[in-house]
């Protein structure tokens, strides 16, 4: 009864005290941005209403959602499951989890795409390297692996969620460099400054993400002006990534979507947000 009791305390905890250091985040002056007193208020303007609605929202995606990523977790760890190559394919999307996640966030992508005649890659990495740029040449040599099979003129998409789609953006530039056909890079509530809230996480590579680190300053010199379409989706209710303005202030040459409200970690299982996404692929020329 004791651990169960632990586990619902924090169930509920995370998502109450990440959103009350949000709220506290967003109200407090000053706001540099678009001649705005808060960032509270650039956020209202954006959704055209009282941010405490968004917040509940938030607030109740991040509760159903966490229990939801826990029971899928354990499907992270069977990799034949997230590699699909099909002999007549549109293209292969390549997908990257985020930080402490593992590549069963991609669920609703997988499928997604393989309904529409797409390959499919899920790449892992391990939470505890030292730094982004570690974990992106460990994931580089372990695509080179993955697409040998792919033919060289078979277009790539590559989705990253959170700090994946950092190491999305860095991996694509790697893949058009190469040579390969890019056809875009999606990141998803991508930290492009960091956030504050990594100081308070474990080992080096999530201290690497805090806001404004030297790290991430390198990253986003090396995403600027890519050479094929790259969009980050966000959402101004964003729980995890302080302040919010690290997730609409990108890269130059990329484009932004504002997504309604909803939680950071649990954004990967909203379905609406992956029919957009497909959508978005399947426009690209």
């Amino acid at each position: 009864m004791e651990i169960l009791a632990i586990i619902l305390a924090l169930w509920f905890m995370v998502p109450f005290i990440t959103y009350t250091l949000y709220w506290y985040e967003v109200s407090t002056p000053p706001c540099s941005h678009e001649g705005a007193r808060s960032e509270r208020e650039v956020l209202e303007r954006l959704l055209k209403g009282d941010l405490r609605l968004g917040v509940f929202i938030g607030l109740i995606s991040s509760i159903v959602t966490i229990p939801l990523l826990v029971l899928l977790y354990p499907l992270g760890f069977y990799s034949k499951l997230w590699t699909t190559r099909r002999d007549q394919s549109l293209g292969t999307v390549i997908f990257i989890h985020g930080l402490f996640h593992n590549p069963s966030g991609a669920i609703l992508f997988k499928r997604a795409f393989g309904r529409r005649g797409f390959s499919f890659i899920s790449l892992h990495y391990n939470a505890w390297q030292e730094n982004i740029f570690d974990v992106f040449e460990r994931l580089r040599s372990k695509l080179e692996e993955e697409i040998e099979r792919v033919p060289e003129d078979e277009p790539l998409v590559i989705i990253g969620h959170s700090l994946g789609g950092l190491l999305a953006g860095l991996l694509a530039k790697g893949l058009y460099e190469k040579g390969r056909r890019v056809k875009g890079v999606i990141s998803i509530m991508s930290p492009f400054h960091g956030s504050r809230l990594a100081a308070l996480a474990l080992g080096p590579l999530s201290r690497s993400l805090r806001f404004g680190s030297l790290e991430l300053t390198k990253v986003r010199h090396r995403l600027a002006s890519p050479s094929f379409p790259a969009v980050q989706m966000w959402s101004p209710i964003d729980n995890m990534v302080l302040p919010v303005s690290s997730l609409y202030e990108i890269p130059a040459g990329w484009d932004r979507i504002a997504l309604p409200p909803f939680c950071h970690s649990g954004i990967v299982l909203w379905p609406g947000l992956v029919k957009r996404i497909v959508k978005i692929v399947e426009e690209w020329k």
